[in-house]
């Protein structure tokens, strides 16, 4: 064990001692080992990787080693590497691309390599979850992501070989937008879609054209051309739809075209992770229940009956997870569930208490009606938007009906918030008392793909006392709804961590934090700024949501 721990601080300290005479593949493809590691198979565990090194590192440095097939290449690897390894493979032949852990690129590496192609979703740590809890933390050093991204970006072999270091994938803006592109020796970053590009552009590089340093692709709207995997994605990754047309201005997949994936298409990728070693189907998508759905975004429940069927009837499939869902849908078709979760439950990814429930991430973002017109107007529709704290209190008590527990995303710091727009949340959070769900706020970061991409990024200096009691109100109630047995241990740390979190964070913490131990005397922040809902923040009162719409 201690030789592995040591491998896994030192990730390259035994790499490339010997001098290589492997002329080494053409392209070879990777990412971080943080980006590479499934971590248990559980999704949820590999967002561990988003907090800072010294605190997760002792616990996740089994989980950056390689897991390798026979010659040497990885067994699993992110989804859209594995994407970008068809498009190679059908261009340039099968021995002229390997995709491999970054532990082992001296092993591919080598005088014939012309590029090597780097995958990555968080590299410097920027994205949402980073941006709000690292800060929290306040010690530990940077995210994990950031630092095996930089030891990627610095290994031997670049300087060895003097090979193309290319980097796409949705969080190459980072890189960009930090000033470090020229710094980690990056001579290209790739923005977007690539089925279409990255063989065109590897053409160009090889032929010696210029090309400039970011280039950002054309949406791709001919999804005929997008290959089927050839090996397993990690987590059992199988995309559903791509794409989402609801236009929050907020979010990237706006930006690309709505489509749903043939369920042959799917199928046929399910049956590449299974037979690589894969027994879990991870379903990747911005809503299942877009799968199928009209232009009204009205969901399809035969077809989704047919896709869901089909996976958990697969032989090889023992674990099914969701990546995202909405609300809206379990509204309008209030049958859905009921035809549905059958198929399902019993493979379910997720349990509680010992009993299978279906956990989806579903983002309600705010509940002020007002930020929601102003950014996200298209999220309630066939529905009402004026209506959206009472669309998620209904959608919510339908989910946990059918044994579906989401996993709840909040946005705090959107452009133009007030403190009447915080208020209107933390009205919504205290109606969804009593139900299971596990809360999630997010600071807002301004993503480049999303119309708000020129916003003002949030960040914990700016934060209100509102948000602080929002913020620790989700951890409290996600702490007594899905960890009561380190309940105690939790809040007597951050009793001794009281005065170092005032001292970073400010005396704005204050009150919320006393709250979130459980001393007692101590009211909410709010007591001291409340108002009467208003319309204009609030759900208006009356006829259910449901109601309404089935007039």
């Amino acid at each position: 064990m201690a030789g592995g721990l040591w491998l896994a601080v030192f990730p390259y300290a035994f790499l490339g001692r010997e001098k290589s005479d492997r002329k080494g593949v053409r392209f070879v493809l990777t990412a971080s080992a943080a980006e590479m590691a499934t971590f248990g198979n559980s999704w949820m565990l590999a967002m561990m990787s988003t907090f800072p090194e010294a605190l997760v590192r002792p616990f996740a440095w089994r989980y950056l080693k390689p897991q390798d097939m026979p010659d040497g290449t990885a067994r699993f690897a992110p989804y859209g590497l594995r994407k970008i390894e068809s498009v190679l493979v059908e261009a340039y032949g099968e021995d002229s691309v390997a995709v491999v852990h970054p532990y082992n690129l001296e092993k591919f590496v080598g005088a014939d390599t012309e590029a090597v192609l780097v995958s990555t979703m968080d590299p410097l740590g920027l994205a949402y979850v980073s941006t709000t809890y690292n800060p929290l933390i306040g010690f530990g050093g940077e995210a994990l992501n950031r630092t095996e991204f930089v030891r990627l970006m610095r290994h031997r072999v670049f300087e060895k070989w003097r090979v193309k270091k290319v980097v796409g994938g949705f969080g190459v803006w980072q890189i960009r937008d930090a000033g470090l592109q020229e710094k980690l020796g990056i001579d290209l970053l790739v923005a977007g879609e690539c089925e279409e590009w990255i063989v065109p552009i590897l053409e160009k590089m090889r032929s010696g054209q210029p090309l400039p340093k970011y280039i950002r692709t054309v949406k791709l709207k001919e999804f005929t051309r997008v290959p089927l995997i050839r090996h397993a994605a990690g987590f059992g990754a199988v995309e559903i739809t791509r794409g989402c047309g609801r236009r929050c201005q907020f979010c990237s997949p706006d930006f690309r075209t709505k489509y749903d994936f043939p369920l042959q298409h799917i199928m046929s990728e399910v049956e590449v992770n299974v037979r690589n070693g894969c027994d879990s189907a991870f379903l990747v998508t911005e809503d299942i229940f877009l799968y199928g759905s009209d232009a009204r975004f009205n969901p399809n429940p035969s077809r989704l009956k047919q896709l869901l069927g089909a996976i958990a009837g697969h032989k090889g499939v023992s674990e099914i997870a969701i990546s995202h869902a909405s609300l809206v849908p379990v509204l309008v078709a209030p049958d859905l569930l009921d035809e549905i979760t059958p198929l399902i439950i019993d493979k379910s990814h997720y349990r509680k208490g010992g009993k299978r429930f279906v956990g989806v991430d579903v983002g309600i973002e705010s509940g002020s009606v007002r930020l929601m017109k102003r950014y996200m107007n298209g999220k309630a529709y066939p529905l009402r938007i004026e209506d959206w704290p009472e669309i998620v209190v209904q959608g919510t008590g339908v989910f946990n009906d059918h044994l579906w527990y989401p996993m709840y995303t909040f946005i705090l710091g959107l452009p133009g918030e007030t403190e009447e727009d915080v208020l209107a949340t933390l009205e919504l959070f205290d109606r969804l008392k009593g139900s299971v769900v596990f809360y999630v706020p997010l600071l807002f970061v301004p993503l480049e793909e999303a119309i708000l991409r020129s916003a003002a990024r949030s960040s914990l200096e700016r934060v209100s006392e509102l948000h602080w009691e929002f913020l620790l109100g989700c951890w409290d109630r996600n702490l007594r709804t899905w960890a009561e047995d380190i309940n105690p241990i939790v809040r007597l740390a951050s009793f001794f961590a009281l005065p170092y979190m005032r001292h970073i964070h400010g005396a704005g913490i204050t009150r919320s934090l006393v709250r979130f131990i459980g001393l007692p005397l101590v009211k909410p922040a709010r007591s001291a700024s409340w108002k009467r809902c208003e319309p204009d923040y609030c759900a208006q009162k009356g006829r259910t949501t449901l109601e309404r719409y089935l007039q």
